[in-house]
């Protein structure tokens, strides 16, 4: 992380003029690279550069940073309606942005959903193709196969935490209601697919089909624990709320895994702003200048 310790450098950087460039690689419905035609060829600001299904957004000369990120997600939003990213993207409100990015951290679903999904179904997901669930493991999903109403139960009270220590830092956090953790789909149904997709616990979800995770050494457990849910802890000791429900997911996938990830996890020092107090740590995210 880019640290500038006189105050009057750090201005500089946040003065003058702006440009943002953003590179990706648009695919097809199987995870393709596409081989369609460039369909942006007569928007300036959004180019191919070196390849036919590169979309690169060049944006206009801003005089702010604020300035040069809303032209930026107004191009983003252009290639997401033409694309079709998502359902509720292109047919429903838009995403939802956030004034920081700790806001943004906040609202990744991965943790609350991976953790408590992977680690509360790791019994389903061992067992999957050695004694039930037929001879081929690669067909399991937390979501079609272990999500119920105790996981949905657990993963709420996780978000409850987000919650709450959001509310204790002054950042945001997205809003999700409790109906829509209790689904097969979860909070990622009604995010991406539009408030209509809610998926009983008695019934099956075959998009999930096949998507895993396979064992416990994944990513849901070796990248969101000691990323995701070591941060959380690292910040509710600093600001002195309560995360039980987190701690227990370090606890778990700590003896799961054999990594200690109290000791391994990501910390508020390895981000630069271990020493900041509540209010220095709000004015760096809000105005990106430490104080």
């Amino acid at each position: 992380m880019l640290q500038i310790d006189s105050p009057e450098l750090a201005k500089l950087l946040l003065s003058g003029s702006f440009g943002l460039e953003k590179e990706s690689l648009r695919t097809d419905e199987a995870g393709f690279l596409s081989h369609t035609p460039h369909p942006f060829m007569d928007n300036p600001n959004i180019v191919r550069d070196f390849c036919e299904n590169q979309t690169e957004i060049n944006t206009s000369v801003q005089p702010s940073p604020h300035a040069v990120v809303a032209e930026l997600e107004r191009h983003t939003r252009t290639i997401q309606k033409t694309l079709g990213c998502f359902d509720s993207i292109t047919q429903g409100d838009g995403y939802t942005s956030g004034n920081t990015v700790m806001d943004i951290g906040f609202s990744n679903v991965n943790p609350v959903l991976h953790c408590p999904g992977t680690l509360l179904g790791v019994g389903v997901m061992e067992n999957w193709g050695r004694i039930f669930g037929g001879n081929d493991k690669y067909t399991y999903s937390i979501y079609s196969h272990a999500y119920c109403e105790s996981i949905a139960e657990v993963q709420y009270a996780f978000y409850q935490e987000e919650v709450a220590l959001a509310e204790k830092m002054g950042v945001g956090i997205q809003y999700f209601p409790k109906k829509n953790f209790l689904s097969r789909a979860s909070i990622l149904g009604p995010e991406y697919m539009g408030d209509d997709c809610i998926v009983p616990f008695d019934e099956q979800w075959p998009t999930g089909y096949g998507t895993g995770p396979f064992t416990i050494k994944n990513r849901y457990i070796t990248e969101d624990v000691p990323v995701g849910c070591h941060i959380y802890h690292e910040l509710c000791k600093k600001y002195g709320v309560p995360t039980p429900v987190i701690d227990s997911m370090i606890t778990l996938g700590s003896v799961m895994t054999g990594q200690d990830y109290y000791k391994s996890g990501l910390t508020l020092d390895d981000l630069g702003i271990g020493e900041l107090d509540g209010e220095q740590l709000l004015t760096y995210l809000n105005e990106g200048i430490l104080a």
